[in-house]
């Protein structure tokens, strides 16, 4: 009986191992092509000059607060949901995060996300462009669901963009801008 118990007890082992061992050849097989294939179709201009530092005048600064305070109070809940771990400095880890391959190419990632459109500080966000450029390119990857990427979107099904979060995007992209205009 001692034996059969030993027996079993190897076995399970045994197929504990080859298990763990196929399902890693299942991740490295599925998810690390995936993961190379981020921000397929999203292209970012790395050689386009940066806008020339200015001063914001105080009358800038109003305007800002105002899309800003709109922003918080509509726009951030959806971006803390759909962007953010890409986009801002509050990147949650996963479980596939750890791994030497995937994590590179997710750090890599996170990193080009973003020197494009950082969204950690709220409005006027950091980026490589304009105020209004990012609106209008934030309002193009939300209808063109471009962003988030694909196989982000595999990982993460609440990060999928609804057609409600296009609308509420589309109107506070499009008062903002008004805004923004009306100002120059």
């Amino acid at each position: 009986m001692e034996m059969f118990k030993e027996r079993l007890e190897i076995n399970k082992l045994y197929y504990d191992k080859i298990i763990s061992r196929n399902n890693m050849k299942l991740f490295y097989i599925l998810l690390v092509p995936m993961i190379m294939l981020a921000h397929s179709g999203e292209k970012h201009d790395k050689t386009k000059e940066l806008p020339p530092k200015t001063e914001i005048k105080e009358n800038k600064v109003d305007i800002y607060t105002q899309i800003n305070e709109e922003y918080i109070k509509n726009i951030k809940p959806i971006f803390e949901v759909k962007c953010f771990n890409c986009h801002s400095d509050k990147t949650k880890q996963y479980w596939y995060s750890n791994f030497p391959i995937v994590s590179s190419i997710i750090k890599k990632d996170i990193k080009e996300a973003k020197e494009h459109l950082d969204f950690s500080k709220d409005f006027p966000f950091l980026s490589h462009d304009t105020p209004q450029k990012d609106l209008i390119s934030i309002l193009e990857a939300f209808e063109k669901r471009t962003m988030p990427p694909f196989k982000y979107k595999i990982m993460h099904s609440e990060s999928k963009i609804t057609p409600n979060d296009i609308k509420k995007v589309k109107l506070w992209v499009e008062n903002s801008l008004s805004i923004l205009k009306k100002e120059k």
